[in-house]
């Protein structure tokens, strides 16, 4: 309740307060006893001092009032040039979306990647004394997902314990001029109970993927602990299965190598 209070200047209490003080002075000045000096002098005192007060009022609310105007006058500089900025914003979002943003897209669509030549998965098989298996991936392909190799491989000195158990095996994915492996597969459990030092291994290993150009199949010969030799077959993936066919293949076993692969198709495993 207190806040217009606050609120006034120290000219504005006088003016409040002065018509009051004159108003006091002049009730006792007006009350004169007989032969009391002339009080005219402080009359005009209080005349003054009542202009003055007057003039000092009219002077403060004058500068307030110049004041306002000039508040106003910038307020509406400010409000013009903000005005201003938004329009010129609006042009640009304008001419941004005409031309910038198609620009734009056109050269993100430029930046795609090439369309890849699907991919292409070979195999190679390394360590002679124990071999291992490498699947690699063209350089110039795509990326092969879910690369597997499946493998049946037969030892010659014992057909009839049927083929090695060597489990088909599935990867993640191979990029393009990438490798996986080596795997090893000849020194797994299944193996090493049924082979010795010596034993011929002989059968076939495929590699394949959801989206490669083409399946492989390769023949594969391995003396356990020496080496061998292995060579890509022609055509669709080929896998022997007849054990008795396989039988008479081991009895004479170079001769059926010499028709199959000729040594110059062959490729040591090293």
């Amino acid at each position: 309740m207190w806040y217009p209070l606050r609120v006034l200047t120290w000219t504005d209490w006088i003016v409040v307060c002065a018509p009051v003080v004159l108003g006091v002075l002049g009730a006792l000045l007006s009350i004169q006893q007989p032969g009391e000096k002339s009080k005219l002098p402080l009359i005009l005192v209080l005349i003054l001092l009542g202009a003055g007060t007057t003039a000092a009022t009219l002077y403060q609310i004058r500068q307030t009032r110049i004041t306002d105007r000039t508040a106003r006058a910038q307020d509406e500089a400010d409000k013009r040039k903000l005005q201003g900025t938004i329009d010129d914003l609006h042009k640009q979002i304008g001419v941004l979306s005409d031309t910038s943003i198609p620009a734009l897209v056109g050269d993100v669509n430029g930046l795609k990647r090439p369309k890849l030549p699907p991919p292409d998965l070979t195999i190679s098989f390394v360590h002679p004394l124990e071999v291992a298996i490498l699947i690699h991936n063209a350089a110039n392909s795509g990326i092969a997902d879910r690369p597997k190799y499946a493998v049946a491989l037969i030892d010659l000195e014992s057909v009839s314990a049927d083929f090695l158990r060597i489990p088909t095996t599935m990867g993640d994915y191979i990029r393009p001029g990438g490798s996986w492996g080596p795997n090893e597969f000849m020194g797994i459990d299944g193996v090493k109970s049924v082979s010795k030092h010596g034993d011929r291994i002989f059968g076939s290993v495929e590699v394949s993927c959801p989206t490669c150009v083409t399946d492989r199949g390769y023949w594969v010969y391995i003396k356990v602990g020496e080496g061998g030799w292995y060579a890509e077959q022609q055509g669709p993936p080929k896998v022997l299965t007849n054990l008795t066919a396989i039988q008479r293949i081991a009895d004479d076993f170079d001769a059926f190598a010499a028709s199959l692969v000729p040594p110059s198709k062959r490729i040591p495993i090293e």
